[in-house]
């Protein structure tokens, strides 16, 4: 605030500048600024500071940290306890389950189901759920799309998770003479092996270079490299 005083004073006085008049009004009006300045600074020297509360200290070992997609985060607030080498853990797949054919809503009873002990399971029992239900995701996928040709995405080729267990292979695109080939130089239909969606994006064209396909007719799943030559060019 008393900066602010003074800087409209200085400009005051800047105005008025050679008027004894005014000099005696801004010098008057500048000590009562100190003044009031003095006034509130000895207030807040007297004024009780509020307490700080320092954040409780967590122990890291004590925090629980559910999978992303374990069914525990859809239907609790709370930490997910999922089985541990040793350790039992809820079975959520199980609760979720349950939750769903009762249409549970009430937290309580939903808290209720998950500490029921029936709802339990070990270690070894969650890896042989979990097996199965990615065997049956997967299984449930392919038959959805058993016909398809579809690009995917660079995280769907390169993941430790994959929809699907398909092959990958890498395929060669020529620029040149508008040839697709295999990585022994061999020419391949086009449409059977990256299907239509590439030229209808129009990769074939564009500057990227490599594009990624599920081939679900041949249980394969493509990486095609763009090389801007021609494909005898490229294999001789």
């Amino acid at each position: 605030m008393n900066n602010y005083v003074v800087a409209a004073l200085s400009f005051a006085a800047g105005t008025v500048a050679g008027f004894t008049l005014a000099q005696f009004i801004v010098i008057e009006k500048e000590d009562k600024a100190k003044e009031q300045t003095r006034v509130w600074a000895d207030q807040i020297k007297t004024e009780p500071k509020p307490e700080v509360q320092e954040a409780p200290q967590i122990d890291p070992a004590e925090v629980e940290n559910p999978k992303d997609d374990d069914p525990g985060e859809l239907i609790s607030t709370g930490p997910a306890h999922i089985a541990q080498p040793g350790v039992k853990g809820v079975n959520y797949s199980k609760v979720q389950q349950i939750v769903k054919e009762n249409g549970y809503t009430d937290p309580e009873d939903i808290k209720a189901v998950i500490e029921d002990p029936d709802n339990e399971e070990t270690y070894e029992e969650r890896e042989e759920r979990e097996r199965l239900e990615r065997e049956t995701a997967m299984s449930e996928y392919r038959n959805k799309n058993k016909d398809k040709i579809v690009p995917i995405t660079e995280d769907e080729w390169d993941t430790d998770f994959p929809e699907v267990d398909f092959d990958k292979q890498d395929l060669f695109y020529f620029t040149e003479d508008d040839v697709l080939t295999d990585e022994n130089g061999t020419h391949l239909n086009e449409e059977e092996y990256i299907g239509l969606k590439p030229r209808q994006f129009g990769w074939m064209q564009n500057d990227e270079r490599k594009i990624y396909i599920r081939n679900h007719p041949k249980e394969k799943d493509f990486q095609i490299w763009k090389e801007h030559c021609e494909s005898a060019e490229w294999w001789t």
